[in-house]
Order: structure tokens, then C-alpha cells, then sequence
């Protein structure tokens, strides 16, 4: 506890109100504003002052209503980490709030208060109240039983003007790596065109004739594997768990052989690894002889759509001889060289981006520790 802080519990100094059914299929054009407990989970930050779905007019007057300055909660989640997510309604009018969230009601400064919500001191508090296996709840009544700190609200701003700067600076060096990443493809679009199209009439080979294949190495993991170790584990989703050994020990290309996973994830399904890797049966090896050959095929894989060729319905799979059988337009080597070493200079900038983004992340978690824990 700080000195000269007041604490109290948040039922002491607010109140919350459940929000009401609000389904996506509600969702409609040119209706009242809304938000969904799941645009918390993934579009919203601290605070959000525009939304992003609307519903019916008689939909919006059964529901919760959120005022400026408001705190929304999402009480649903997949695990501890995520639950009571939130974000400060700021905007300039009211918005309607679904169900597995709620809204909470107070006199304090609503950013301090979500900043307070993802702290550590707060996470070891709402352990004590989450509940379910698959999916976590929170019950507003037993949010209302935990403590949150109450400095005077001038204090509140300067702490929020500190974090909301440390946050800033986060936010603005990720959009960095975007922009970087963008170029990467600007490049190869530049350099190759459409690897799909092939408009420039490259010579096209198979994809299994450019590389060894390496699946026969993979190894099907089980629980008494996983341990806290130094050896990254990769399935289908990228890195899974630590482990205590490994299967590969050099650079090699993942490709997700989980079909599903192909179709909905934003992340790349080819990507490289390096290193000592244990790679489970959900991902396809590929080792190149030249790292130039595949940083190229990395780009010249993730820049299509391969769906087509994924089969299954219930457990869709991109099988080892339809991934083999993948056309790949396959200019002159010099090229892939030329490219692979402007990937190569894009990404040292990323590294060091990444390490400052690393270091601004410690500072502020220690930000946050200092003031909250």
C-alpha cells in the first residue's frame, strides 16, 4: 500500500450494471452504436472513443447504455489473463453494451482505473473469483469485493499521463514493424509481381521439388514433454510450449499443416525457424540449401491464398502432397539473392525496433508495478 493513498473496494466506489444480449447476427447498418464484449478482447486499447458495430433502434433501447467516461468490462474469456479486459468509453455519446460484459459506474479517472484492471496487483486479486475450464467468468459481485487504490485525482492524471505516454511510444514503434513488413511485400510484389498470377512468366516449378522435405522428423508431443525449458516448441499456431529437447537444430520453414488454421489466422503460415526446435506433426519441415531460397519461398507462400487445396470439413488439413504440388514461380537465383538481402537488411531494423518495443515494455510494466503493486 502506498502512503497517503486511499483504498477501497470497487463496489465502495462505483457500481456495475451487467450488460444485455447483444448477438453479431444484431449487427445491421445505419443503426444505434454498440459494442461487443469481444471487440474488448481484440480491437479495442485503454480507452476507445469511436465504435464499431451498430444495432436496431429497439434492440439499443433493451440494453445497457454507457456514458463518457465510463469503464466497460468484459466478464468472459478464454483464460485468467483475459478476463475483466476493458477499455474507458470516452466518446461523446452514449453506446449500448452486450452481454458478458458490464459497465462500470464511478467518480474516478476512467483510464486509471483500466490501467489499475490490467495490472499484476489486480491479476492476483481476480484469480481468487474466476471460474470455468474452456471458458472464464467473473461475476460483478465478487469484482465489487476487490480492493483498487484512490489517490487524490490529480495523481490519477499524472499517472495516466505517464503510462498513456510509455503506451504511445509502444504503440507507435509496432506500427514501425508494420510498416516494415509492408515494404517486405511492396518488394517482392515489385521484384517477382503476383506469385499467383506469375504476369511476369517466370519459370514455375513445384514446391516440393525446391526443397527437402523434412516431416518424416516431426514428433508428436504429449503432456509429460512439456516443461519449462529453452527448447521452443512449434505446432500448427507457431510456438506452443517449451520442451525438454529437440528434433532440429538449423534453419528450416514451417508451413501449418492445420487447415483451419490457414484460413482464419492473421499470421504468416510459412515462417522461419533457426535453432534447436521440436516441431510436432502439425507442421510441415521444409530445409532449404540456401537461406536466400528460403526467405524468398517464405514470401512467395504467405503472399497467396492456398485454400483451395486444404481438404477436411470438421478437421481441415493441408496435406504433405497437395502442400508439394503448390506451383511456385521460380525466377532466376541472382533475384531471390537480391531480394533475400533486402528481407535481410528490413528485418536488422526490426530487430532493433523490436528490442526498443522489448525495453518500453519492461519500463512500463515497471511503471505499472511501481504505482499499483
Amino acid at each position: 500500500m502506498r502512503e497517503g493513498w486511499v483504498y477501497k473496494t470497487f463496489g465502495e466506489v462505483g457500481s456495475f450494471l451487467r450488460g444485455k444480449s447483444i448477438q453479431k447476427a444484431d449487427f445491421t447498418e445505419n443503426g444505434m452504436p454498440c459494442i461487443h464484449y469481444g471487440q474488448i478482447h481484440t480491437k479495442f486499447g485503454v480507452s476507445v472513443d469511436k465504435h464499431l458495430s451498430e444495432i436496431p433502434i429497439e434492440v439499443y433501447n433493451k440494453s445497457i447504455i454507457a456514458s463518457h467516461g465510463d469503464v466497460i468490462i468484459a466478464l468472459t474469456s478464454e483464460d485468467v489473463e483475459g478476463s475483466c479486459k476493458s477499455t474507458a468509453w470516452i466518446g461523446d455519446y452514449d453506446i449500448a453494451v452486450g452481454s458478458d460484459a458490464a459497465v462500470y459506474k464511478h467518480n474516478l479517472n476512467s483510464k486509471f482505473v483500466v490501467y489499475y484492471l490490467h495490472s499484476n496487483s489486480f491479476y492476483d486479486e481476480k484469480q481468487k473469483y474466476a471460474r470455468g475450464f474452456k471458458v472464464t467468468h467473473i461475476k460483478t459481485t465478487d469484482i465489487a469485493k476487490i480492493p483498487i487504490p484512490v489517490p487524490p485525482l490529480s495523481e490519477q492524471q499524472r499517472i495516466v499521463s505517464e503510462l498513456d505516454l510509455l503506451s504511445s511510444i509502444i504503440e507507435k514503434k509496432k506500427a514501425q514493424l508494420k510498416e516494415y513488413d509492408q515494404l517486405a511485400q511492396s518488394i517482392f510484389y515489385d521484384m517477382f509481381g503476383d506469385p499467383v498470377t506469375n504476369e511476369k512468366g517466370w519459370e514455375v516449378k513445384k514446391l516440393g521439388d525446391c526443397c527437402k522435405n523434412c516431416d518424416s522428423q516431426r514428433k508428436p508431443i504429449t503432456a509429460k514433454d512439456r516443461i519449462k525449458g529453452t527448447i521452443p516448441y512449434y505446432g500448427a499456431s507457431g510456438v506452443v510450449d517449451f520442451v525438454k529437447d529437440y528434433i532440429f537444430d538449423g534453419e528450416y520453414l514451417l508451413i501449418s499443416e492445420d487447415g483451419a488454421n490457414l484460413i482464419i489466422r492473421s499470421t504468416p503460415i510459412a515462417f522461419r525457424i533457426k535453432g534447436k526446435t521440436w516441431v510436432n506433426n502439425h507442421a510441415h519441415v521444409l530445409q532449404f540449401d540456401a537461406l536466400f531460397k528460403q526467405i524468398f519461398m517464405e514470401y512467395s507462400i504467405n503472399l497467396r491464398d492456398i485454400s483451395s487445396i486444404v481438404t477436411g470439413c470438421a478437421q481441415p488439413k493441408l496435406t504433405q502432397a497437395a502442400m508439394n504440388n503448390i506451383n511456385i514461380p521460380y525466377p532466376p537465383l541472382p533475384l531471390q539473392q537480391s531480394f533475400a538481402s533486402k528481407i535481410e537488411a528490413i528485418e536488422r531494423q526490426k530487430s532493433l525496433i523490436q528490442q526498443s518495443i522489448t525495453e518500453a515494455e519492461t519500463l512500463f510494466n515497471s511503471r505499472m508495478d511501481y504505482w499499483f503493486s
